[in-house]
Formats: C-alpha cells, structure tokens, sequence
C-alpha cells in the first residue's frame, strides 16, 4: 500500500546523531511535524527579513522624500517620476517605495 504522503525519502529511517554524540533513531520524521500556514510563513518572513537591508523609519523617509522634492524642483505631478529616480537613486533598499510614491503625490499635490 502507497503512503498518502508519497515515498519516504531514504535518509528517514537513517540513525541521527544527537548532541552527547549517541546515535539515536530517527522519531519525528519531518513530514509529522508540520506547523500552520500562518506560523510558517511567520518563520519565513523572519528568515528572510533577517538578510534584507534595514528600512529607515516612516518619520525619516518622509523628511528625505520631502528634501528630494525639493532638491529637484519639483512642483507638479508631471515631476513625480524625476522625484521617484532621484529616490531610487540614494535611497535604494532604505525607503519603501510603494509608501514613498504616496508621500509624493501628497507632496506634490498640496
């Protein structure tokens, strides 16, 4: 009879090593134990967020979208991509850009 879970991969019924160095049989095979979709994407999202570059926070990004529109000469709509590539340009994995196009448009409408 086929397992639901398809084939167990060979390394399943292999001793492991725990840590006083005695060999002991494999008892929780990786496919019992399974965590809720949410508590594993919990956990990917830390592994991950830990190699991506630290974000500034929200009150600096805003005073460094504010220089930018200044520092380009900004005043219409029609000047929000210049702003967005000099954004891009020094602030690269530091501000979130989709929060930061908001910040603009708030700018550059008002």
């Amino acid at each position: 009879m086929r397992s639901p879970l398809g084939p167990r991969p060979s390394t399943a019924r292999q001793p492991v090593t725990n840590h006083e160095g005695q060999v002991a049989p494999c008892r929780h095979p990786y496919w019992l134990v399974q965590l809720p979709p949410a508590a594993r994407e919990r956990g990917e999202i830390e592994i991950i967020s830990a190699y991506l570059p630290k974000q500034m926070p929200e009150a600096e990004a805003k005073t460094a979208v504010a220089e930018v529109v200044k520092a380009t000469g900004a005043t219409s709509m029609k000047d929000m991509g210049k702003v967005m590539a000099a954004l891009k340009q020094g602030y690269a994995g530091k501000i979130d850009f989709g929060k930061a196009s908001g910040w603009v448009k708030e700018l550059l409408a008002g």
